[in-house]
């Protein structure tokens, strides 16, 4: 947990209606810098957006080497990434809408203590968990 001090630091003060609209990757390259600050002025884009993402989920999207691959940009470069994730997402919304209405007919496969359908239905049509979903698609596609 002392690892990762420098970030929750950071982290607990921010407010998400800073990382609204325009604001959203400017901001974002703001607290990275701070944070990398703390790690000895490293890259850490990967850490800084999974943190954010944990704090505010949407509209902050993880920003993943394997997505960077698989969505083709260069490392680093926060606003084509995010340009080209918002990009692919939307032309693939109606294939994870698709699927994301259809967790609730498997929910009792999910887990031991499952949840129920309607709950499952609630979580599912969630903008993050569909947003989420594009994540692990895009992290499976860029790591062969």
């Amino acid at each position: 947990m002392l690892r990762y001090k420098p970030v929750l630091d950071v982290i607990d003060e921010l407010d998400p209606i800073t990382f609204q609209g325009l604001q959203l990757i400017p901001s974002i390259e703001a607290i990275r810098s701070r944070i990398s600050k703390s790690y000895g002025n490293l890259g850490v884009t990967s850490l800084t957006t999974k943190f954010l993402w944990l704090k505010m989920k949407s509209p902050i999207v993880i920003y993943d080497s394997r997505a960077m691959k698989a969505l083709n940009t260069r490392k680093e470069d926060i606003p084509t990434y995010y340009s080209m994730w918002r990009k692919q997402f939307n032309s693939s919304y109606d294939e994870i809408n698709a699927a994301c209405a259809s967790l609730p007919k498997v929910y009792e496969y999910s887990a031991s203590d499952a949840p129920t359908p309607q709950s499952v239905k609630e979580i599912a049509s969630q903008p993050w968990f569909k947003e989420r979903v594009f994540d692990v698609y895009l992290w499976s596609s860029g790591g062969g």
